[in-house]
């Protein structure tokens, strides 16, 4: 699985300001590959459902929800794909 920007820079936001950001991933294998869940490391990124099935050669994005309430400073954030 490729992913084409492993990490965002939101740069400057409002506390309490929610964003959204798609990650673009590709399946160069040969057999479908299939995210079986999303594992985030906290609740304030929110995703759409799994399982996900990408099939070989072909494109699917990853939609992630960063809800910033509660946060100030610079922040990093990480998701794990179970597969």
């Amino acid at each position: 699985l490729y992913v084409a920007a492993p990490s965002y820079n939101f740069g400057h936001i409002k506390e309490g300001e929610d964003v959204n950001v798609d990650f673009k991933v590709l399946n160069r294998g040969k057999v479908p590959f299939t995210v079986l869940e999303i594992i985030p490391d906290c609740g304030c990124l929110t995703f759409a459902s799994t399982p996900l099935e990408i099939q070989p050669n072909q494109n699917a994005t990853i939609k992630v929800l960063f809800h910033s309430r509660g946060f100030a400073g610079k922040i990093n954030k990480q998701l794990e794909l179970l597969t």
